[in-house]
């Protein structure tokens, strides 16, 4: 993708002169979209398509909305932006959208609108130009950690919306401070899935009587094309789909302890549980000096107090579990190719790009964080999280909800002396 889009401003440069019309497009919505593509829930509006674009991706054999899309990816695709408040969330994703699908003054490219670049001087460009609220939102929603690893948008900025076609000496504010609906546009919001959510399916779902809230997982942990950003519970449905399908090729007549076990172990693979980090917290974790801390604290006090949110991941015990109490069902399901790996030490490489256990024993590094209290020193901070255990009586998993089904062919005699015992059933 990176060649891809390095090709693309090669090709941009040399070509600009030539390519300055463009055309309006409104969003592709097929089956997927609204799961790779983060702006899908906000461009409900007729899109700029520059004539450059266009020539690209006929030079490369692609449509022009999938290079858009493929941009929004680059910027948002980011698991970092997960840790942000959810109000720095939206105001990423808004200035993101914002600034790559620019909004078309009219149904035809023709209905220019004429801007005010300065005192002096006016000329017309093809777009609605982002109000300016769009920038100053992210200013005032992102604050603390945010900083940590990025930086504040220019709300002044200058663009060539002409796209190198308008022989202009001075180039016209990339945001319109006017703030005017009639003339600039900002894009709608959309909810976004919060770190943390109650858990669906309490009454009938596979992990019935386990979670009460659930951590909300990139959409990469479920395909990688998918979103970083997701809108409430569309990551927990698709999750509880894939268990659904798998707990239904567990047999019925698996002993209750079993069926515990293995209720718990397939959970376990699905979903994990939200643990809150305080920053101050990750710093003391990590050793930092207290005159450091401090200096931070002084420096950044929205830093020193925010919070990031992390997934916790079952403990050993939940497997090591399900292999003691289900050794015979292992061995069948993977002798008739149902597959289950139950190799306790199994590795998973998580959404911030860190490999880490499945079922970790002690407290497991989630992500790193950059951290520059001054320009001189910057610490690599190490965020970890807890493992969880579920519910138990009597210090064993609680299987109090499961029950055994015998199938139909065999028969529960009253009495091991019982006639029954050597009856087969045809």
């Amino acid at each position: 993708m990176i060649r891809l889009v390095y090709q693309y401003f090669v090709f941009f440069f040399l070509y600009k002169k030539a390519y300055s019309a463009g055309v309006c497009q409104t969003l592709v919505i097929k089956s997927t979209t609204s799961l790779t593509n983060p702006c899908a829930n906000v461009v409900d509006y007729p899109f700029f398509i520059s004539a450059s674009l266009t020539a690209y991706a006929n030079y490369v054999k692609v449509d022009p909305q999938y290079l858009l899309e493929q941009k929004v990816q680059s910027k948002l695709n980011d698991a970092k932006i997960r840790s942000l408040s959810l109000p720095c969330q939206q105001a990423v994703k808004s200035i993101t959208c914002a600034n790559i699908y620019l909004k078309c003054t009219g149904p035809n490219i023709v209905d220019y609108k004429t801007y005010s670049v300065d005192s002096n001087y006016t000329f017309g460009i093809q777009v609605q130009r982002p109000c300016k609220s769009v920038c100053t939102d992210m200013l005032t929603s992102c604050t603390g950690i945010f900083l940590v690893n990025n930086t504040y948008p220019n709300c002044t900025s200058r663009f060539d919306y002409s796209f190198g076609a308008a022989p202009v000496s001075k180039m016209p504010l990339l945001y319109d401070k006017s703030n005017n609906m009639t003339t600039c546009f900002k894009p709608k919001s959309a909810a976004i899935a919060p770190p943390s959510e109650p858990y669906l399916f309490k009454t009938n779902g596979v992990c019935k009587g386990l979670y009460e809230e659930v951590y909300t997982s990139p959409g990469s942990v479920i395909n990688s094309t998918y979103a970083t950003l997701q809108e409430p519970f569309v990551i927990q449905r698709l999750i509880e789909k894939k268990l659904e399908k798998a707990w239904k090729t567990v047999p019925t007549w698996l002993s209750p302890s079993c069926m515990a076990a293995t209720r718990q172990f397939f959970c376990a693979n699905g979903y994990s549980m939200a643990q809150k980090k305080f920053v101050y917290e990750v710093l003391q974790e990590n050793k930092v000096l207290p005159q450091i801390i401090g200096l931070a604290k002084l420096q950044n006090p929205s830093l020193y107090y925010d919070s990031v949110y992390v997934p916790s991941f079952a403990n050993y015990s939940v497997c090591q579990n399900f292999v003691r109490e289900c050794q015979g069902f292992i061995k069948q399901a993977n002798a008739k190719s149902m597959v289950i790996n139950s190799n306790c030490s199994v590795t998973r490489k998580l959404a911030s790009g860190v490999v880490g256990r499945s079922f970790p024993q002690t407290p497991e590094t989630i992500a790193f964080i950059r951290f520059k209290p001054i320009p001189t020193l910057t610490y690599n901070l190490r965020v970890t999280s807890t493992a969880y255990v579920f519910p138990s009586q009597n210090g064993e998993p609680s299987n109090s909800s499961e029950t055994t089904v015998c199938p139909a062919t065999f028969v529960i005699p009253d009495h091991p002396f019982d006639s029954a015992v050597s009856y087969a059933p045809p």
